[in-house]
């Protein structure tokens, strides 16, 4: 196990309640949300993480780790319950370089990157524990390259695979100015994940719990947060599936020690997203 701030070895063990009880927290808050409970479980949740980091800083640093890792991302699914604003699908903002919904996950993205540097100032953590360096050169390589191909495969594959869970629906791709846009939103959205997920959850829990356990809890945790009401049929093909890509993630950055690849390949695969929300014809 790491050793704790200062040099000195961690008095914390892995079966300790505060290294469980945060990840605890986020996960029934996610949980609640896939089964359709109420939604504002997640503001709850995200208020007692805050209040438990303040307590925690306050008394015993060692433990405050594992608040800090699951206070950004609680306050992420908390935004979730915020109504965006944006056109309605299949209006002209498809195209519109300022189009509502990447300006709203640039926000998202935003803010809550600067709330995860408030925490990482907290506890005084570096930006190695969190994924953020550059990785050898085969893996800068395909950070370039994988794109290219992931984000023409996400673009005809991710209709056809979603309509089971969202219901039927034609995406309008034909508007060369989008791209720009769609590219926005999934940058924006694949590096807060990424660093949120695979970077401060991943890596500060490593720190009190292990890294097997830690690649556990990150996976879960990434599989539930895309659970939600918003799902036709079942969610739970798609909450197993994106654990397992989180499993996947987390592997690549335990061994690379960066984040650049999967954030690459998380932007690219995010770009269907933004033509389902702007760019949806029916």
């Amino acid at each position: 196990m790491p050793p704790a701030p200062g040099g000195t070895a961690s008095r914390v063990t892995p079966g300790s309640l505060d290294v469980w009880l945060p990840v605890g927290l986020l996960l029934v808050a996610d949980a609640s949300a896939v089964a359709g409970l109420v939604p504002w479980t997640r503001v709850a949740v995200a208020a007692m993480l805050i209040v438990g980091f303040t307590v925690r800083v306050a008394r015993d640093r060692e433990f405050a780790w594992a608040w800090g890792a699951a206070v950004p991302l609680a306050l992420r699914h908390a935004w979730a319950t915020i109504p965006p604003p944006g056109a309605l699908p299949g209006l002209a903002a498809c195209d519109d370089l300022l189009s509502p919904p990447a300006i709203w996950r640039v926000a998202e993205a935003g803010v809550l990157l600067c709330v995860l540097g408030v925490v990482a100032m907290v506890l005084r953590a570096d930006g190695v524990g969190l994924g953020l360096r550059a990785p050898a050169r085969p893996i800068v390589a395909l950070a370039v390259l994988g794109p290219l191909v992931a984000a023409p495969l996400a673009l005809v594959l991710g209709p056809p695979l979603a309509h089971p869970f969202f219901g039927p629906f034609e995406l309008d791709t034909g508007l060369p100015g989008a791209l720009v846009p769609a590219l926005t939103l999934g940058l924006a959205n694949g590096t807060l994940e990424e660093v949120l997920y695979r970077g401060a959850l991943m890596g500060w829990t490593a720190r009190l719990a292990g890294p097997t356990a830690a690649l556990g809890i990150q996976a879960l945790a990434f599989g539930l947060g895309h659970g939600g009401p918003d799902f036709v049929g079942s969610p739970l093909p798609v909450v197993g599936t994106l654990v397992v890509a989180g499993i996947v993630a987390g592997l690549v950055v335990q061994r690379t020690g960066s984040l650049l690849l999967p954030i690459a390949i998380h932007a690219a695969v995010d770009i269907p997203l933004y033509y389902y929300q702007a760019c949806r014809l029916s």
